[in-house]
């Protein structure tokens, strides 16, 4: 590994928003076992493509009003939605 002061100084603050991120993501994954739950009490479908669509609009103006690649930026979401929709797919109706 690379030993610089500047570079291990920069890992610490990635190293701490990654921590953050997790944290969020947790709190994100918490939401989508709950709409999860009342989709398969109310026999919803889980995969809801609509709302797929919306996020990735979403997830892409807001990665170009950052100055993101707004592609790189929604084909990472699109695993967050994998994620998402396998995790519902998951939950049983005694959840």
């Amino acid at each position: 590994m690379i030993d610089d002061e500047d570079i291990r100084a920069l890992r610490e603050e990635i190293d701490s928003i990654d921590v953050e991120l997790i944290r969020l993501y947790a709190k994100r994954m918490e939401f989508i076992i709950e709409v999860g739950k009342i989709k398969k009490r109310k026999n919803i479908p889980i995969e809801d493509k609509e709302r797929s669509a919306e996020v990735l609009k979403h997830v892409a103006e807001e990665a170009k009003k950052h100055g993101l690649d707004e592609k790189k930026v929604v084909e990472f979401w699109k695993n967050f939605i994998e994620c998402a929709i396998k995790e519902q797919e998951g939950i049983t109706t005694e959840d």
